[in-house]
C-alpha cells in the first residue's frame, strides 16, 4: 500500500483539526485552545456570539490566544461573514507574537494563497516557527511538503523523516500523533529518507493502528494477510481488517469481504462477504469492485460479474481485466 499522502486533503485535515472538538463556552474561557473553542461553538448559535464577543475584547488588547481565535472565526465564518483577509490580520498579530497554533494557520494561508498572496518559501519559515516550539500541526505539515516537494519546496526526505520523528515521538496521544506514526513508518518499510528498518516500522504501525489509525489499521492487516514482513496470520489479519474496514476504509473494506469468502482467519460467509464487498465497491474501490465480480461469478450470475470487473477493469485493475475477458469466452 502506498504512502497516503493527497496533499490537497491532508491540508484540509490539518486546517480543521478542531473539527469534532466536544466543548462549550465555559470551558474555554482561559482561551486554552482559541481555534478549537470556535469550531465547538459553530454549531451553538448563543455560544458562537459569546466566543466572538470574548475574542473580540480581548484581541484588541493585545491577547494572542484571542487574535488567533478571532482570525479561525473570521477564516470559518463563524459569528461574521468569512473574511480570509482579515482572518490573516488576526493570524499575524498572534503568530507575531509566538503563538505556534497563529503560525501554523498563517502558514497555512501562505501556503493556499488564501487572504495573502501565495507564497510557499514564507509559509516554509512559519511552519519551522511553529514545529520548532512542539506544534504537531506544523511538524506534520513539514513531514508532508519536504516528502512529496510540494508547491516548489525542494523535497527532502531526511528532513521529512526528521519531523515526523518529532511528531510521532509527541507525549500526548492524539489522532495526528498516530498519523504521523503511520506516515514514518512507510518510509522505515520503504528506507525512503533513513535506513529500511523493518521492525521500527512494525513497532510505528502497531502504535497508530491500536490508537484506531485506519490507514495503519489496514496495511497491519494486509501484511498479516499476506505474510509480508511478519509470518502469515489470518486472524489478525481479520482483526485488523474489520477494525479498518468498521471505519470506512474501502480497501479494508475488500479484504474482509474476501476473507470472509474464503472462509480465512473467520467462518466462511458469504452474505456478509458479498455485503463488505458492496460497501467496498460503492466507494468506488476497484479491488471492492472486482471482487464483487468474483462473488457474482462464482454465484452463477455472469452479467452483474460483468459490470463489476468492468467497473475495476477501467481503473485499471488488471486482474479484473483479464476475468472480465475469461468471462467473455464462455459459452
Amino acid at each position: 500500500m502506498s504512502i497516503k499522502i493527497k496533499m490537497a486533503g491532508f491540508l484540509m485535515g490539518i486546517m480543521c483539526f478542531a473539527a469534532g472538538a466536544e466543548l462549550n463556552a465555559a470551558a474555554y474561557a482561559d482561551n486554552s485552545d482559541a481555534p478549537q473553542a470556535a469550531e465547538a461553538a459553530e454549531s451553538e448559535a448563543s455560544d458562537a456570539e459569546a466566543v466572538v464577543r470574548h475574542y473580540i475584547e480581548n484581541a484588541e488588547n493585545g491577547d494572542a490566544e484571542a487574535q488567533c481565535g478571532l482570525g479561525y472565526c473570521y477564516y470559518r465564518g463563524i459569528g461574521f461573514a468569512q473574511n480570509y483577509e482579515e482572518a490573516v490580520k488576526w493570524f499575524r498579530r498572534a503568530a507575531d507574537q509566538g503563538l505556534s497554533d497563529a503560525q501554523t494557520l498563517l502558514a497555512m494561508c501562505y501556503f493556499e494563497g488564501t487572504g495573502v498572496a501565495k507564497d510557499c518559501q514564507e509559509a516554509e519559515k512559519l511552519f519551522l516557527r511553529s514545529a520548532e516550539q512542539g506544534n504537531i500541526k506544523a511538524q506534520l505539515m513539514l513531514g508532508g511538503i519536504y516528502l512529496t516537494g510540494e508547491a516548489g519546496i525542494e523535497a527532502n526526505p531526511a528532513e521529512a523523516v526528521r519531523w515526523l520523528k518529532r511528531a510521532s515521538e509527541q507525549q500526548e496521544v492524539s489522532e495526528m500523533r498516530a498519523y504521523a506514526q503511520m506516515m514514518l513508518s512507510e518510509l522505515y518499510f520503504k528506507g525512503i529518507g533513513t535506513e529500511k528498518n523493518n521492525q521500527e516500522a512494525l513497532r510505528l504501525l502497531r502504535q497508530s493502528a491500536e490508537f484506531g489509525n485506519s490507514d495503519a489499521q489496514c496495511k497491519l492487516a494486509s501484511i498479516y494477510l499476506t505474510g509480508e514482513i511478519v509470518e502469515s496470520d489470518c486472524e489478525e489479519a481479520f482483526k485488523w481488517a474489520h477494525k479498518a474496514a468498521e471505519q470506512n476504509d474501502a480497501e479494508a473494506q475488500a479484504m474482509l469481504g474476501g476473507l470472509y469468502f474464503f472462509g480465512n482467519g473467520a467462518e466462511k460467509n458469504l452474505d456478509e462477504a458479498e455485503k463488505w464487498f458492496r460497501k467496498s465497491a460503492d466507494q468506488e474501490c476497484a479491488l471492492g469492485e472486482y471482487m464483487l465480480g468474483v462473488y457474482y461469478e462464482n454465484a452463477g450470475n455472469n452479467d452483474e460479474a460483468a459490470k463489476w470487473y468492468k467497473k475495476a477493469a477501467d481503473q485499471g485493475l488488471e486482474d479484473a481485466a483479464e476475468a472480465l475477458n475469461n468471462l467473455k469466452k464462455q459459452p
